[in-house]
């Protein structure tokens, strides 16, 4: 019987080499969720990282590259975050995923705007990426619905939706959570409700009750209440700045 091959021991030099990949990418991580993609040079995060400008290309080939590694990095850790009950029902799941994911964008401000939703001024690869993930989230979301993600009505109808809740998302952080992040919830559970009712009358064959049933069901009913000393706090700052 063949001895299964062991993993050769890192040798120091790949260990160092390991060392410095880790440290150019914490400091990228951290320069792209304060800036914007076309502020952030490879120049900056090579002087921050205390490296030369050649291992940065090195270790990423380029400025696209290291921005897509940062923003797999950031995805993960949302993606973390979205983690719900898998013997919940599909309706809370989803309800529960779209809480977490603003609750963990809120507490992560300048990352969600500067990275995780920020998706101009980039490459074509860096774009795709941006796509895939997008569609990521629409695929857990129908199939969890008992619906066929590869649908042409709900495609269409489902994916307006993610870009919906995308910019709901940018417009309530830079606005300083002006509502309750459980009345935001609400609205874009209704929103998606309305996207695949939308899609049924694309395609009267599509059937659609049981996924809008599932999701009304679980569909929150917030108290209208104020807004918390933080948000209206953020509020404020945020309204004197578009001044």
């Amino acid at each position: 019987m063949a001895t299964p091959e062991l993993s050769k021991p890192m040798t120091r030099r790949s260990a160092l080499a390991e060392k410095t990949r880790r440290k150019i990418l914490a400091v990228a991580l951290d320069q792209f969720s304060r800036h914007s993609y076309s502020d952030v040079t490879v120049a900056d995060i090579a002087l921050a990282a205390e490296v030369a400008k050649g291992l940065v290309f090195h270790h990423f080939g380029s400025k696209d590259g290291l921005y897509l590694e940062a923003l797999r990095v950031a995805s993960a850790d949302l993606d973390a975050a979205h983690q719900t009950d898998p013997e919940a029902p599909s309706g809370q799941r989803i309800v529960r995923r779209l809480r977490a994911h603003l609750s963990y964008l809120a507490d992560h401000e300048e990352l969600a705007l500067n990275l995780i939703l920020h998706s101009g001024e980039v490459g074509p690869e860096v774009s795709e990426a941006f796509e895939s993930l997008r569609w990521t989230g629409i695929d857990w979301t129908c199939r969890l619905l008992g619906l066929d993600p590869e649908q042409p009505s709900l495609r269409l109808m489902v994916r307006s939706f993610a870009i919906a809740a995308d910019e709901v998302t940018i417009r309530w952080l830079k606005q300083g959570h002006p509502f309750d992040i459980d009345l935001v919830v609400d609205a874009l559970v209704a929103l998606l409700v309305g996207a695949l009712r939308g899609a049924a009358r694309l395609d009267s064959t599509l059937e659609t009750s049981d996924a809008v049933a599932k999701l009304e069901l679980a569909q929150p009913t917030p108290v209208r209440r104020p807004a918390s000393k933080t948000a209206r706090r953020r509020r404020g700052a945020a309204s004197a700045a578009s001044r």
